[in-house]
């Protein structure tokens, strides 16, 4: 069961930004960078790969951004697995 309602746009940019960068950790559990996005990897697989960037202006300005979504399932598989190789 998934957390987060499905985006198709999400899907497509994260699976861009897999084919083309190396994630960084930017904490020990929660926070990667994967080109110049900032992603949410934590209470994986029902809450995972999120965009950070995204829930910090919701939390900042109270407006309601495309923000609590996620990419597809299989997305997150083959995201979690970069993620491994990445940074171990």
């Amino acid at each position: 069961m998934q957390n987060n309602p499905y985006s198709a746009g999400w899907n497509m940019e994260l699976k861009m930004l897999l084919s083309e960068h190396k994630f960084k950790r930017l904490d020990k559990d929660t926070l990667v960078k994967l080109g110049g996005v900032v992603i949410w990897v934590n209470n994986h697989p029902y809450s995972s790969f999120n965009t950070w960037d995204s829930l910090a202006h919701k939390h900042e300005t109270g407006l309601e951004y495309d923000d609590d979504v996620r990419p597809s399932r299989a997305t997150i598989l083959k995201a979690w697995d970069q993620l491994k190789d990445d940074c171990g």
